[in-house]
This record gives C-alpha cells, sequence and structure tokens, in this order.
C-alpha cells in the first residue's frame, strides 16, 4: 500500500511539473526564446526514451504500450524537445485511452524525411474538432465534469516544436469513441535558421501587448492559476482569477472581462 501510495504522489507530482515547464515553454515560444540544441542524433533511441518515461502511467492505467521502430534512424534535431514531442503526444494517447486500450507509435523513414505516428483505441475526437486541437488552452471538453485534467498546452507544443524542426503535424480521428492517429512528419535535413527562430504567427505574438484588455482566469489548481495570471500580467493585461464556475459567474456579474 505505501509502494502504491508513492507511485500515485510520484506520478501526480511529474504531471504538475509537466504543466508548469509547458506553461514556461509557451511563454518561451510567445517570446521567441526557445532555440533548439540541434545535433546529430539517432531518433530511433529518442522515440524509446520518451516510451520508457510514458511506460508507467501506461501501466499504471492498464493500457498496452505498443512500439514499432528500426534499429536506427540518424537524423539531425534536438533530442530533448523531439523526446517532448513524442512523450506529449503518448501521454495523450494514455490518458485518453481507457483500461484495455492501446496505444502505438510507430518510426519509418524515406531518403528526405521521418514519419513518426501515434495512434490510440480512445475516446476519439469529434470531427468539428479537429481543427481545433492545436489550439492552446483549447480543449473538446470544458464542461465542469470533465474526467481529463490538464491546460490544454500539449498539443500546442506539440505543433510549435515539430514546425520549429521545419516539420508538419496532423491529426485525424473517425469520431468519438474510434480512437486517434497523430502523424509527425520532419524533414530530414531541418534548416538550422528554422530551429532557431519561432514560426510567423509565435513572433507577431511575442510583439504583442495586452493593455487595456480584462481577463477573468478560471482554475480550481491554485498553482496553475497564478502561473496563469502572473504571465497574462507580464504583457499588461488586467486579470482577475475565480477557482470555480460560480465563482466565475459571479465575478463577471460584478464586471465583465470586456466592460471598458
Amino acid at each position: 500500500m505505501v509502494a502504491r501510495a508513492l507511485g500515485t504522489i510520484e506520478r501526480n507530482a511529474l504531471a504538475q511539473a509537466r504543466l508548469v515547464e509547458d506553461l514556461l515553454d509557451v511563454s518561451r515560444i510567445i517570446t521567441g526564446k526557445l532555440h533548439l540544441d540541434v545535433r546529430p542524433i539517432d531518433l530511433c533511441a529518442v522515440v524509446q526514451a520518451a516510451v520508457d518515461a510514458t511506460l508507467p502511467a501506461a501501466e499504471a492505467k492498464g493500457t498496452a504500450l505498443a512500439v514499432d521502430l528500426c534499429a536506427r534512424c540518424d537524423f539531425v534535431g534536438d533530442p530533448v524537445r523531439l523526446q517532448q514531442v513524442i512523450g506529449n503526444l503518448l501521454s495523450n494517447g494514455v490518458k485518453f485511452t481507457p483500461q484495455g486500450g492501446r496505444v502505438q507509435v510507430r518510426l519509418r523513414e524515406t531518403e528526405s524525411a521521418v514519419e513518426i505516428t501515434v495512434s490510440d483505441t480512445g475516446e476519439g475526437i469529434a470531427r468539428r474538432f479537429l481543427p481545433y486541437v492545436f489550439d492552446r488552452f483549447r480543449q473538446e471538453d470544458v464542461t465542469t465534469t470533465r474526467a481529463h485534467g490538464g491546460l490544454g498546452l500539449g498539443l500546442s507544443l506539440v505543433r510549435n516544436l515539430v514546425e520549429l524542426h521545419g516539420g508538419t503535424v496532423k491529426v485525424e480521428s473517425p469520431g468519438r469513441g474510434k480512437g486517434a492517429q497523430f502523424t509527425v512528419g520532419l524533414p530530414r535535413r531541418p534548416a538550422v535558421a528554422a530551429s532557431s527562430a519561432p514560426s510567423p504567427v509565435d513572433a507577431a505574438a511575442g510583439t504583442a501587448r495586452l493593455e487595456g484588455v480584462k481577463v477573468l482566469v478560471v482554475d480550481d489548481e491554485a498553482d496553475a492559476r497564478e502561473l496563469i495570471a502572473m504571465v497574462l500580467e507580464s504583457y499588461g493585461a488586467e486579470v482577475r482569477t475565480a477557482t470555480s464556475v460560480i465563482d466565475a459567474v459571479e465575478a463577471c456579474r460584478q464586471r465583465s472581462p470586456m466592460s471598458s
């Protein structure tokens, strides 16, 4: 019982640490301060490291984690950030796949590109939500009774980190209850210039200010709530916080976030 309790504490502590790190990464991307350490690597070893890090969570949930990799895949990229990409996709798959389900990661290579596919037999994604999967702070289930935690940042970071490597990421899902598949395409020799500069969208966001914008932050996690408020305030926004939907509704009744 002690070992099981300690395992639960460790998994939750790692999840909290991952949330905080995701928020910091978003801040770095927005301000154009996230740079890649590009060097020759074995991409198969990077993917396997992400699998090893996700395996305890999959085993605790009773979800099978299948791996289909070649013996070696020489590549040029940032091993830490690429492991983060694969780790986020695998964690997402495990989170939304019920007990007895299956998550698989597969790596295929050609002369000009590498393709990494992460698929699962989980809850799937509604067709109407597919265009918004990679948006920051966007979640399909935003009700007060949603079953899964998180801030809606993992897939946004996946897209940004893949684009910094000069690649693309896409998602497919037949619909709710039918699983999902994420496919990452990476060019064999990503340009170093692309790896050290934010995408045009992020570069534009980095120069934006939020003076005069009123924001109401709602989150039941104190640390996440305070960190989001701090990031928004650093851009000049006027921020109020609420710990629940009831508090948020009352705050809006007193003063709308959109009011002048």
